[in-house]
């Protein structure tokens, strides 16, 4: 159902869109502008410790480190406009007198490309991967046994290429909805993995499988006072309309530039991918960190 939906949108919209066009030469380019801030980067670490003095008759420690890394390159040449994003989380805890954990290991590259018109509303192409960092091990806790691998860069990963149509806004803010998106995943063959997985190939380590459906795209940045700014950005794709063929990931921050080069960063995120885990996760963080825009 919802593939004929969007089938029969796109459709809808390229007759109508070819309907209303006008000659190239004498059009004027309504998004042909230049971006206020053509490349940004980010960086972000925030570090904690915990410690449970005769709590329950037990003494623990913890140490929490996490960092981020956001880059952006925008660019216009002619018609065609550029969007290269690349954002990245780790992070590890560390029990005292124990091994250490690593809670988020997470990298997104995502490019979109428009062909301007003399529309508000123009034509997209995109592509977005994600996969995570650094190898997952399993750890074990007995001399005769050792740790054993779960998952490495690109295993798992997801990589969406999509059609649709795109919309900027003030600034570097703008929506893209991608009608006809064609979603390629890849995760570890492992030995007591017997999740039923639709349209899979099986290899000996690596299960790849398709999906086709509807990906939404947005970042919102909004200034609310001087020195405040809000952020919004969210990454949804779908094949219908249960928690099964659902994947989203919402980031939503407010941040305050001091001074120049410095920002710190007050960031919520909620993520749902069943390559990574069944669970709704969520996590919120302070921060403080370098950033830099030209």
């Amino acid at each position: 159902m919802l593939k004929s939906f969007l089938f029969i949108f796109l459709m809808v919209f390229s007759v109508s869109g070819k309907a209303k066009t006008t000659s190239i030469d004498s059009a004027k380019y309504v998004n042909d502008t230049i971006y206020p801030n053509p490349f940004t980067c980010e960086g972000f670490i925030s570090t904690s410790c915990f410690a449970n003095l005769n709590w329950k008759d037990k003494t623990n420690f913890s140490v929490n480190i996490y960092g981020s890394l956001y880059l952006a390159y925008r660019k216009t040449r002619g018609r065609l406009k550029t969007i290269h994003e690349f954002r990245s989380q780790l992070g590890y805890i560390k029990y005292i007198d124990s091994v250490w954990v690593k809670p988020t290991d997470v990298f997104y590259l995502s490019s979109i490309w428009t062909v301007n018109s003399s529309h508000s509303i123009n034509t997209s192409f995109s592509a977005y991967l994600k996969s995570q960092l650094t190898d997952s091990w399993k750890n074990v806790y007995l001399p005769d046994q050792k740790r054993k691998w779960l998952s490495g860069p690109f295993l798992p990963a997801s990589l969406i290429l999509g059609y649709g149509i795109n919309k900027t806004f003030e600034g570097n803010s703008y929506i893209n909805c991608s009608f006809a998106s064609l979603k390629i995943n890849s995760r570890p063959h492992l030995p007591n993995s017997n999740r039923e997985i639709k349209n899979a190939i099986l290899t000996e380590k690596i299960i790849y499988n398709s999906e086709y459906g509807f990906q939404l795209q947005w970042l919102f940045n909004k200034k609310i006072f001087t020195l405040f700014t809000w952020e919004n950005r969210t990454n949804f794709f779908a094949t219908g309309f249960d928690k099964n063929t659902i994947t989203f990931d919402f980031q939503n921050a407010i941040s305050i530039k001091p001074v120049r080069f410095m920002k710190i960063r007050l960031e919520q995120l909620v993520i749902y991918d069943r390559l990574q885990s069944e669970k709704i996760q969520t996590r919120i963080e302070l921060m403080i960190g370098l950033s830099f825009d030209k």
